[in-house]
């Protein structure tokens, strides 16, 4: 009895715990909700990324392989984090406002945008 009783318990409680989880979460839809991308499944997230001129970006790479966040050609603001081992972190100081594509120059499918107003 007492163990089913601790179970539940325990399983209540872990329930609770990631159900809240979730609500930290950074909302991504305008300027100062959240500054981080994360690489994962060779998918950069969110994409876009909106944030406020003088923000620092920064890139987590969650995946098994090396990836980079190098800003498009066309673009007026020129970045690249240099290659991003898996489990590292790079970041880049965005100080103009504009809307930036990247991409990974290891896996160019892989693109992203930052939007910063």
């Amino acid at each position: 009895m007492k163990k089913s009783v601790l179970f539940a318990l325990t399983l209540t409680a872990l329930t609770v715990m990631l159900t809240l989880g979730g609500c930290g979460r950074t909302n991504t839809s305008g300027p100062n909700n959240g500054n981080v991308v994360t690489i994962y499944n060779s998918a950069f997230s969110p994409t876009p990324l909106t944030v406020a001129v003088g923000t620092t970006v920064t890139w987590k790479n969650g995946d098994s392989t090396a990836h980079t966040a190098t800003a498009d050609n066309s673009s007026a603001f020129h970045f690249d984090t240099g290659g991003i081992s898996p489990g590292a972190a790079s970041a880049v100081t965005f100080t103009q406002a504009g809307t930036f594509e990247y991409f990974c120059n290891l896996h160019p499918a892989m693109r992203g945008k930052i939007v910063v107003l």
